[in-house]
């Protein structure tokens, strides 16, 4: 668990035990648990899981009756609670007496996905109140922006030995970009284009060939950059080194005919 915090880039995490129950050596910050349930919230049957409002454990050999039937202690997932949104996904509630009420959630709205993280909150009503403020304030502010589309040119490059019907190569992004964007903002994007050192034909088309990078609200969003075609080798600098080697060939070969006629009649 602690290797797999410092993977995921937490930096004030660190378990002794998978429960959470009260420890001075175990604790975490809103921040990196918001890390943590991204990562979580990216697994299909994470998401299923902390989804639902109630669970009914199937019969077994030693339990043959249906009537196992467990609430989600996260009343924003159940319909008839006074807390429940419904635009909530997920994901667990939490208590100790050091660290208060606390609530990591979820919610999506218009293809939007919010994380909210409440710590040490004085009572059970008012991590709710919170955390939907936190994530109203979000969809009211923020939208998924389309930023560049799959196939779109970010830039043309020229590639030196080419031929002259290819050495004009377009950098197409193999990927949309979508972005997390304030509503209403006027602010031109500009992206962070780099592209590979010491490009050379032969190159083919789809082979990736940089990166195209948007850096938005502290958020990077990349896509690599392919060839839009492929890109044929010149073979004049070959042609012309073949002809200054042959010419050179010529003149020491005449060069050493002339010198045999100069012996052939001194003899």
């Amino acid at each position: 668990m602690n290797s797999k915090a410092v993977e995921l880039g937490c930096k004030n995490t660190h378990f002794v035990n998978p429960n959470g129950i009260h420890n001075e050596e175990h604790y975490s910050s809103a921040y990196d648990l918001a890390l943590i349930a991204k990562y979580a919230m990216r697994n299909e049957t994470f998401r299923e899981i902390v989804s639902y409002s109630s669970y009914k454990l199937p019969p077994t050999e030693l339990y043959p009756e249906d009537n196992r039937i467990f609430a989600n202690t996260n009343d924003m997932l159940v319909p008839y609670s006074n807390y429940y949104y419904k635009y909530a996904t997920g994901i667990k509630t939490g208590y100790t007496s050091a660290a208060g009420y606390c609530l990591v959630a979820s919610a999506e709205k218009n293809n939007l996905n919010l994380i909210s993280i409440i710590f040490g909150s004085e009572n059970n009503e008012k991590k709710y109140t919170e955390t939907k403020s936190l994530f109203e304030y979000g969809f009211n502010n923020y939208s998924i922006k389309q930023i560049s589309k799959k196939g779109e040119a970010a830039q043309t490059i020229k590639i030196k030995n080419a031929t002259r019907n290819t050495k004009n190569l377009n950098a197409i992004l193999e990927n949309n970009i979508s972005a997390i964007v304030k509503n209403g903002s006027t602010e031109a994007i500009s992206p962070e284009i780099e592209i590979k050192d010491k490009l050379k034909a032969p190159i083919k088309k789809g082979d990736v060939i940089g990166t195209i990078t948007y850096n938005i609200e502290g958020i990077s969003y990349t896509s690599n950059l392919i060839a839009n075609n492929d890109v044929k080798p010149s073979y004049l600098f070959v042609y012309i080194l073949l002809f200054v080697i042959v010419c050179w060939l010529i003149i020491k070969l005449l060069e050493k005919i002339k010198n045999n006629k100069k012996n052939y009649r001194k003899n």
